[in-house]
């Protein structure tokens, strides 16, 4: 019973913080029904079919339940200083080499975020892309605007206050 507790109360630590750092996103992700539904689906479905006999059991089982449920529920984007993504320890902006901003439709953007050669995520915004930029232009990581070419070698800026210096390269598509 003691393990259940202790489970429980880390996994709603989890939750608390991540809460907190809700209340700190800018610009916001576009939210998924499919995502939502999905969730909930498998946090009902998980109750339903691993239901087990002892509280103990019982009580795990709930809190990992709710921690998928908050999957769904909880919004991801850009906050002032750092990207706030579940699961993310640490979303400074100065980790990444490089961030891509592609328009996908006349209000959506992708944002992909390139930390190494082989290790990128992508979020949707529902934000027009000049916003976006805009957003950026104060921190000192390169743009990519559009799709990404075959090569690029974009080096990080040196640190510098000047606008001016930062480095944005629009592709040719």
């Amino acid at each position: 019973m003691a393990e259940a507790v202790i489970v429980t109360l880390f996994l709603l630590t989890l939750l608390v913080l991540q809460f907190k750092e809700q209340k700190k996103i800018l610009i916001k992700t576009k939210s998924s029904k499919v995502k939502l539904i999905l969730t909930i689906g498998l946090a009902i479905g998980l109750l339903v079919i691993f239901w087990p006999e002892s509280v103990a059991d019982q009580i795990k089982l709930g809190a990992f339940s709710i921690l998928i449920l908050s999957i769904g529920f909880f919004k991801e984007g850009l906050a002032e200083n750092h990207l706030v993504k579940l699961g993310l320890l640490s979303g400074e902006y100065t980790q990444y080499k490089m961030i891509q901003i592609e328009k996908t439709n006349e209000k959506d953007c992708f944002v992909t975020f390139y930390k190494t050669k082989n290790n990128h995520f992508s979020l949707l915004f529902d934000t027009d892309e000049r916003k976006l930029v805009d957003y950026f232009s104060d921190l000192n990581v390169p743009i990519i605007l559009g799709e990404l070419p075959e090569e690029i070698v974009v080096k990080k800026p040196k640190k510098s206050r000047n606008r001016a210096k930062q480095r944005i390269v629009k592709s040719k598509s």
